[in-house]
């Protein structure tokens, strides 16, 4: 019996560490080898969870909390096309899809790929004659309350 105990114990241990590991590669991703790709991840939390002190609160929907990691990009003007991911969070990927992304400055942006778990869109970041932000709505869909909420990400376009 105490074998069996110590087993069932072991493997436990086995499976925490294995899923420390796996957490802190996902996390790893942040940075991206290419600097022409800039990805945000995004993380929610329902009205019934509790978020961090510096999640912000949705943008349209009702009292859910947000946080993208990193909290905006830079892209240097240049004539290399640049791209923006939009990711979820490992912690909430299943729970969440996309369902529409706009930005405020659409003649900078043009939608490359869009999945319910990951959008891609390509920023002109030559157009721009002097730094500009551009705002992104990103519309995402709560799949256990079909609740929908608006989530803005900022990509800054900077001139030299």
């Amino acid at each position: 019996m105490y074998q069996r105990f110590l087993s069932k114990s072991l493997l436990a241990l086995l499976l925490l560490t294995i899923s420390q590991f796996t957490f802190a590669n996902d996390n790893s991703q942040t940075t991206n080898s290419d600097p022409t790709v800039k990805t945000f991840y995004l993380n929610l939390w329902a009205p019934d969870q509790v978020p961090p002190a510096e999640a912000k609160p949705v943008e349209f929907g009702i009292n859910y909390q947000y946080q993208y990691t990193p909290n905006s990009h830079e892209v240097p003007a240049s004539d290399v096309p640049q791209q923006v991911v939009f990711k979820f969070h490992p912690d909430v990927a299943q729970r969440y899809q996309f369902r529409w992304i706009t930005a405020d400055q659409p003649q900078f942006v043009s939608f490359e790929k869009f999945k319910s778990h990951k959008m891609k869109v390509n920023v002109d970041a030559s157009a721009s004659e002097q730094d500009l932000d551009i705002y992104f709505e990103v519309w995402v869909y709560d799949t256990l309350t079909g609740e929908v909420v608006m989530c803005d990400p900022r990509v800054k376009i900077i001139r030299g």
